[in-house]
């Protein structure tokens, strides 16, 4: 029995969402496909909306919007900006989307405690990835190691040229 692609909307089509993750989906659409997109930015919503075949009317300037709507996927990707992570990842994982989100998981220790607790609470899985160029960051961290996720399965390390690393719960 074939089973079906995970369904992900997109929260932030800069580089690591659009240009490091998303080609995994083109590569592997039995294995994953985008089905929304949020970005602040036209030409780079509009870019990845082309790419990978979503409609005008799921193509977003905020991921407020896109989450206003019943839930349109399995999963959510957040990319944002750092210092933005945190208010997305809490609101997917209320609204029912398992979550893959971007290191750093947080840039404070409370913000981290509180994306465990909402993951827990709403039995939505928390992934922890980046795709490591070979270089890194005091803001992020081994999350295995800091609060005992286990290597996630959302999207293999073997799925990127540069070296990965993931943990999800």
């Amino acid at each position: 029995m074939a089973t079906q692609p995970i369904r992900a909307v997109l929260i932030g089509a800069g580089q690591r969402g659009a240009k490091d993750y998303a080609p995994f989906a083109l590569k592997n659409p039995d294995q994953l496909q985008f089905v929304a997109v949020a970005e602040p930015i036209l030409a780079r919503r509009e870019g990845f909306a082309r790419q990978h075949n979503i409609p005008a009317e799921r193509q977003f300037e905020s991921w407020e919007e896109l989450l206003a709507l019943p839930q349109l996927g399995d999963a959510a990707l957040v990319a944002t900006q750092d210092w933005q992570h945190t208010a997305p990842a809490l609101a997917v994982m209320r609204a029912g989307y398992h979550l893959l989100l971007e290191k750093p998981m947080a840039t404070n220790a409370a913000d981290c405690i509180a994306l465990v607790k909402t993951s827990r609470e709403t039995e939505r899985q928390l992934h922890i990835c980046h795709p490591f160029t070979g270089t890194f960051t005091g803001t992020s961290f081994d999350s295995k190691t800091r609060v005992g996720f286990e290597p996630s399965p959302f999207i293999p390390a073997d799925a990127y040229p540069s070296e990965q690393k993931c943990s999800g719960r």
